[in-house]
């Protein structure tokens, strides 16, 4: 059985079989040099248009923000901004709703784990941010911003001068 890595390797390298060692490396080089050139072209367009968040950040971020308006919140301490959210009750669904997250906006942190593990506002959060009339986009991690992206790019794969 092969992992999904070994796949991705595997579909890099395609064109690459059978070449000598020198060859192969000269190869990988060059399609990582293409990959970084496609998306940097890609966000700077991006960022052209006015938009700051990768394309991933934002879909994940505007589906967390959907989901939020249907939870309820319950304002636990207002001076360290910690809440209880309370999900809907659903029925269709597997988990059946009804759960119960705390969210500790200074420290960044909700009980479901997911805003911590992914950088990006979970619909706890967001809902959080919405009582508050915060702009809960400003809580995603800048390794999402397109600005930060096109920096990291920019310094990327400079080659020595020998």
């Amino acid at each position: 059985m092969t992992t999904n890595i070994s796949e991705c390797f595997n579909g890099v390298l395609k064109g690459a079989r059978g070449l000598p060692i020198a060859a192969l490396v000269e190869f990988t080089w060059n399609k990582l040099v293409q990959y970084f050139h496609d998306r940097r072209k890609e966000y700077l367009f991006e960022f052209s248009e006015g938009k700051k968040w990768s394309k991933y950040a934002f879909s994940k971020w505007d589906e967390n923000k959907r989901k939020s308006e249907k939870h309820y919140l319950k304002p636990f301490s207002n001076e360290e901004l910690i809440f209880q959210i309370v999900t809907q009750l659903n029925t269709c669904s597997a988990g059946g709703g009804n759960h119960s997250y705390e969210v500790r906006l200074q420290e960044r942190t909700c009980s479901c784990g997911k805003w911590q593990n992914i950088g990006i506002s979970c619909s706890h959060a967001i809902r959080v941010c919405d009582y508050l009339h915060i702009d809960s986009s400003t809580y995603i991690h800048p390794c999402y911003g397109l600005n930060n992206a096109i920096n990291t790019y920019e310094h990327a794969f400079v080659v020595p001068k020998s």
